[in-house]
């Protein structure tokens, strides 16, 4: 079952607007010096430090005892769930993704509480572990979903109101967190969140990392628990996007060779590249020929389950299968964009980039996949908006 419960969060005593940042690995060196200018509290002081090497997270961990030696960050006096919603637009239409922070109980994959759709990396998985280890803290929430079609969590949160703590408008969506102590609503989601699966949106290296942490203090203190971003999966506020897909490594032979091997392996379809054209969840796009030329292909007809899903067919057929034994290519370099207008640009300019738009990818086949203990690709989803580092921090100590 899953544990889910309220906690005494660390939050900033002052102003959110100048000090919130976006997660940290989708924050890049320019980002970083625009965001430690912006506020000198800044948290991107906390979850992504400017010093070299290992002294990076011995810096984070005295900025944070700093900040709350001096109340810049001070710890609430009750434990609270806190509702996050965020006020945004995508595809010229108005939306309203809402969710809840709270502590989860860490469980091990194989439990099937938490379910895990995307693969990981050591290396990252190594850097959150250090910083958590100097801060004793989680300074960003992990993003998980879960099915509850009568959506009885969110009324029920939704009733219960709360106090407003936060309100930021950042990169055009505004986020607008309150907290909940009442005693009451804080059991009866506690109650409703019992039976959940919970699917990791983003943040598998943090949860992951959760796992490695509590194994390493053995539960002691609140290391057994992480904190989590929680969203129902029928939300019409849950926006999930493709990342698109650009392999630059065919060197001087011509990326448009690859079209006939696509034709001969797949059903396919010529389309104008800048056509516009919606994607079902089992077809991927290729550009090719300078732009000029797009061929849209998919499995054959009848497969209609999560393993036909377009990223699959990219990695184990096309990659795999033509562009590396085949076209003996070697491995590929994959260059991952959210936009479909620079993969076109891209193509446009780079005659010898094999060029691929991605569909967007359905909820209840990554469920689905997740269920199965199926790992997704590499970046397989983006999740709109992103969820901001800075609102609450998650104290393990306690």
């Amino acid at each position: 079952m899953a544990v889910v419960k309220g906690f005494r969060g660390i939050l900033y005593t002052g102003r959110h607007s100048e000090v919130v940042a976006p997660p940290y690995d989708v924050i890049d060196p320019q980002m970083q010096r625009a965001l430690y200018e912006k506020h000198p509290h800044n948290c991107v002081r906390l979850i992504l430090s400017k010093e070299p090497g290992e002294s990076r997270y011995a810096d984070s961990a005295r900025t944070f005892r700093d900040w709350l030696d001096k109340n810049i960050l001070a710890m609430d006096e009750k434990p609270a769930v806190y509702t996050y919603f965020q006020d945004f637009e995508s595809g010229g239409k108005k939306f309203t993704r809402k969710g809840f922070i709270a502590r989860v109980r860490i469980e091990d994959f194989e439990k099937g509480v938490v379910l895990a759709h995307e693969q990981t990396f050591k290396k990252h998985k190594d850097d959150r572990l250090k910083l958590t280890r100097a801060c004793e803290a989680n300074m960003s929430q992990v993003f998980c979903v879960y099915s509850d079609p009568q959506m009885a969590v969110e009324k029920t949160l939704e009733a219960a109101g709360g106090e407003p703590v936060a309100e930021v408008d950042f990169d055009g969506v505004k986020n607008t967190v309150r907290r909940i102590c009442d005693p009451d609503a804080l059991s009866a989601v506690s109650g409703l969140m019992a039976d959940k699966k919970l699917l990791i949106a983003d943040g598998h290296h943090r949860y992951e990392t959760s796992i490695n942490y509590r194994n390493l203090r053995g539960g002691a203190g609140g290391s057994e628990y992480v904190m989590m971003f929680l969203c129902g999966a029928e939300s019409e506020g849950l926006i999930v996007e493709p990342t698109h897909r650009v392999i630059r490594n065919f060197g001087e032979k011509p990326a448009g060779a690859l079209a006939g091997a696509l034709q001969n392996r797949f059903n396919c379809r010529e389309i104008p590249p800048r056509g516009g054209e919606k994607l079902r969840g089992e077809e991927v796009m290729f550009v090719y020929g300078r732009g000029k030329k797009a061929i849209v292909f998919s499995p054959p007809d009848g497969w209609r389950n999560y393993k036909s899903m377009g990223v699959f067919t990219l990695r184990d057929i096309v990659i795999e299968k033509i562009i590396k034994e085949e076209m003996k290519l070697g491995e590929p370099d994959i260059h991952f964009t959210k936009s479909r207008d620079e993969v076109l640009d891209i193509a446009e300019a780079d005659g010898g980039a094999a060029c691929f738009i991605m569909p967007k990818p359905r909820i209840a086949d990554i469920m689905d996949a997740a269920d199965d203990g199926v790992r997704m690709p590499q970046k397989t989803t983006y999740f709109y908006p992103k969820i901001l580092s800075g609102l609450i921090m998650n104290p393990l100590w306690d």
